[in-house]
């Protein structure tokens, strides 16, 4: 869930479908609580004062797989989400198919 999302039509022609682009945390966790899915990325940052982990925390609840995409350094990733896979922004088109092609192998587990 980020509020600039891959092109969904890149993303279909691999197999998955794009549930957002979503820039507020409410309608994050919404869907986060909702939505079937296998696997997600999620921006660190929603805007300019929100921060993505209550969305992290309804996933793992949920026991859906996630990773993190961020500019960030991982240290400065909350602890209790340390363990989680951190892609560094920019980020291709073949980094997003290889990582949610591993969180959706292991929420298949």
């Amino acid at each position: 869930m980020d509020d600039r999302v891959p092109n969904p039509i890149d993303c279909s022609r691999r197999r998955f479908e794009v549930v957002g682009p979503v820039g507020e945390l409410s309608a994050a966790l919404a869907l986060a609580n909702s939505e079937e899915i296998s696997a997600a990325l999620l921006d660190v940052e929603l805007g300019p004062t929100a921060e993505v982990y209550p969305v992290a925390d309804a996933l793992r609840c949920r026991r859906i797989p996630y990773a993190f995409v961020s500019s960030r350094p991982r240290h400065l990733i909350a602890p209790e989400h340390s363990d989680r896979p951190l892609v560094s922004k920019p980020i291709e088109p073949a980094t997003i198919e290889m990582v949610l092609n591993t969180l959706a192998r292991r929420g298949s587990r």
